[in-house]
């Protein structure tokens, strides 16, 4: 007897990165020199963590203008603060910017966020992981 197991974001945002992060190791092990693979995974997470962070950044900081007109935009108890245009409610800022980010990193095609919603600079982030070719990770028919 099958059993369904429900997995939420977080469960598939971890498996969009691990699986291809694995694949470091197998291209390690193909090669005969664990070194390659491990130089693999360090060069892909340099690029995709500070890009992450700054993206989560400047979505979390909200826009300054509606904060000139007296609007406030802090997080709360009532409130998620900052950029909440164009993201799922049920998941907030954060898992936006981290599913934003994980999958045009990885290419796999799936939003829960508008990156035209993004802040100027937040949306600078996974348009240029696009630009990168998808690499990180690996993508559909690119990366190892």
């Amino acid at each position: 007897m099958a059993t369904l197991i429900a997995v939420g974001p977080a469960a598939s945002q971890i498996a969009i990165l691990l699986i291809p992060a694995a694949l470091c190791f197998t291209f390690g092990s193909l090669v005969k020199d664990w070194r390659q693979g491990w130089a693999l995974l360090i060069a892909m997470t340099v690029i995709f963590v500070p890009c992450l962070l700054i993206c989560m950044h400047y979505e979390q900081k909200g826009n300054p203008l509606l904060s000139d007109l007296g609007i406030d935009q802090a997080a709360s108890h009532f409130q998620s603060g900052g950029n909440m245009e164009g993201k799922e409610a049920r998941f907030g800022i954060a898992q936006s910017v981290i599913w934003a980010s994980a999958t045009t990193a990885a290419s796999n095609g799936s939003v829960n966020s508008m990156h035209d919603s993004f802040m100027p600079l937040g949306s600078l982030i996974p348009m240029r992981l696009i630009q990168l070719g998808e690499v990180i990770y690996g993508g559909v028919g690119s990366g190892l």
